[in-house]
């Protein structure tokens, strides 16, 4: 029962079979600690299936170590919830691999926290589309660092709109190179002008 699996040590969760492990329900790893979690090694996490990762409460996947999260895979991060996303840290989010980042959705790039974009690595930045850049919130855009800004390729700066464009902080405005600044101030022109 998942009161059982809440008294398990952490000992006892390392100690755990693989049949053991599969044999979790998805109830029973709803009721694990954030204790119990620190006792899973990475290969126990990436054993786990789709149903078994989006199990984990928000703030158990808040706890999960940065190889914890690395353990999850493609599959499990898109299976988790917008608010499982939500509570990944900038820390946990850099230290997914460009495969790990470049598959996640727009809607899953959204639901991250604007404190966690920022912690995006810009080899994580350059994996991102077009679409999900033009998807980040106002506040993910103004989160980002200059080192991010000033790493943003040309589509990836096309596809800013005018309202993430107003979002930049001047600091990070002041980052940019003349180049740049006449291109977004373009885009934003080209924007204005198909809406007319």
């Amino acid at each position: 029962t998942a009161k059982q699996i809440a008294s398990l040590t952490t000992s006892q969760i390392v100690a755990l079979s693989s049949d053991q492990e599969a044999a979790l329900t998805t109830v029973q790893i709803g009721a694990l600690t954030n204790k119990q979690i620190a006792g899973f090694s990475s290969s126990q996490i990436a054993s786990l299936t789709v149903g078994q990762a989006g199990s984990f409460s928000v703030a158990a996947i808040k706890a999960f170590s940065t190889a914890q999260i690395q353990a999850l895979g493609t599959q499990d991060l898109a299976g988790l919830t917008t608010a499982q996303l939500g509570a990944i840290t900038a820390a946990q989010l850099a230290g997914l691999t460009t495969d790990e980042i470049a598959s996640l959705t727009t809607s899953a790039i959204q639901a991250l926290s604007p404190s966690a974009i920022s912690g995006l690595t810009t080899s994580q930045l350059a994996v991102l589309t077009s679409d999900s850049i033009a998807h980040l919130t106002a506040k993910q855009i103004a989160s980002l660092t200059t080192s991010q800004i000033v790493a943003l390729s040309s589509d990836q700066e096309a596809a800013l709109t005018t309202v993430q464009i107003a979002s930049l902080t001047s600091k990070q405005i002041l980052s940019l190179d003349p180049l740049q600044i006449q291109a977004l101030l373009s885009y934003q022109k080209m924007a204005l002008i198909s809406v007319v």
